[in-house]
């Protein structure tokens, strides 16, 4: 009896060890489902790979808490500003790149998406979506892209506004030759997104660069309705640092709008940058516009977007940036303007300030927090109309 006991535990044990074994080497389904998809996403990367060669993904992502000094109540006003990146090498010569941005603010009194201050659930737009074909003697843009027409871009710049168009760029020895098409729309139907006109814009670039100095001649023959421009530029290595110059003529002549006529007026600007220890920079501008340098796209603002540049038509003055570290990882970055105009007439005839001080922590070379303040003074002369602000902003890159 006691044989026949002990034969059957040793049966049963038998059984539940091999049902034991057995589901431990089944996986379970959603173990096989997981599984199936990291196994085809793998094989997508493996097969874009393939097809395209090399590829990048990256973005940029920044917050920025703006406050105004001038008021008793703080009202601080968020905002965050996003940028995804995009590169695929299609063959050796050929590349796509595509990047997504969007930038808006926080708080429910942002709700309709045609703000500037958009809510931040508003869809990505396509900043900058293109074809580049290179080689050792030409380049060609198809797309959407940044462009800018000398080191300044002050006749032509479509930096912070990407043109539509193409562009190339055709190399005999140290002469390059560039040139940029685009169709600009210049009215649209009322209240709506519909094109009414559109004008054809051309942009015409030659530079010669020779050992580490660059000499360039821009052409604007056909602009925005009636305008023309033309300019001179050059970049060279001088007094330990590097100057950079540009100086350019602009007229505006519309048959349709005889009484407003613009002949060839003038502006220029000479930049000179030195860096030291490979982090301190400074840098300092001079510049002269006369009251009708009106480029439509230039990088003085107008039609082309936030400015690059803080001089403005019918201004004289100067620029100044320092970026001074005070520790390895600490750094103050001052940036200011002072100009005056060209042509002066009751309160126009006022000093214009603008200044950014900050202190900026780097945590890392992608990881940077900023404080600082900004001051400026377009109106008149009275300092408690000043435009003061306080900001905090975060910058990350990935």
């Amino acid at each position: 009896m006691l044989k026949i006991i002990i034969t059957m535990v040793i049966l049963i044990l038998s059984i539940n060890t091999a049902n034991t074994a057995t589901l431990a080497e089944s996986p379970s389904p959603n173990s096989s489902f997981k599984n199936k998809q990291i196994a085809d996403l793998q094989k997508r990367f493996a097969l874009l790979e393939n097809n395209w060669g090399r590829f990048h993904l990256g973005g940029n992502i920044t917050l920025n808490s703006n406050s105004p000094i001038t008021t008793t109540q703080l009202a601080p006003e968020f905002s965050q500003q996003l940028d995804l990146f995009f590169t695929a090498l299609i063959d050796p010569t050929l590349e796509f790149h595509l990047r997504l941005w969007h930038s808006g603010g926080w708080g429910i009194n942002y709700q309709s998406i045609s703000m500037a201050n958009s809510p931040i659930n508003a869809p990505l737009q396509i900043n900058e979506a293109f074809l580049k074909y290179d080689n050792p003697y030409f380049t060609g843009y198809l797309g959407k892209f940044q462009f800018s027409l000398g080191p300044f871009g002050l006749i032509s710049d479509f930096i912070a506004n990407p043109v539509e168009g193409l562009a190339l760029q055709k190399k005999w020895g140290n002469i390059y030759l560039t040139g940029l098409y685009t169709r600009v729309n210049t009215e649209y139907r009322q209240n709506t997104d519909l094109v009414e006109s559109f004008e054809d814009y051309w942009a015409l670039r030659a530079n010669i660069i020779k050992n580490s100095s660059i000499f360039g001649f821009n052409l604007v023959p056909n602009g925005i309705t009636g305008e023309k421009a033309f300019s001179f530029d050059s970049s060279f290595p001088a007094f330990k640092g590097h100057l950079d110059a540009e100086v350019g003529w602009y007229s505006f002549n519309y048959q349709a709008q005889t009484e407003y006529q613009i002949n060839w007026t003038p502006g220029f600007l000479i930049g000179y940058r030195y860096l030291w220890n490979n982090q301190n920079l400074f840098t300092l501008k001079l510049g002269y516009f006369s009251p009708n340098f009106l480029p439509a796209y230039s990088s003085l603002g107008h039609m082309s977007g936030d400015t690059r540049e803080w001089f403005i038509p019918n201004s004289k003055g100067l620029e100044c940036f320092l970026q001074k570290y005070i520790r390895p990882t600490w750094a103050f970055r001052n940036r200011l303007a002072i100009l005056r105009p060209v042509n002066s007439s009751g309160s126009s005839a006022k000093t214009y300030y603008h200044l950014i001080s900050s202190l900026t922590k780097d945590f890392s070379p992608i990881n940077q927090l900023e404080l600082g303040i900004d001051i400026k003074d377009y109106s008149n002369n009275s300092f408690t109309d000043v435009d003061k602000r306080v900001f905090l902003q975060w910058n990350l890159r990935f």
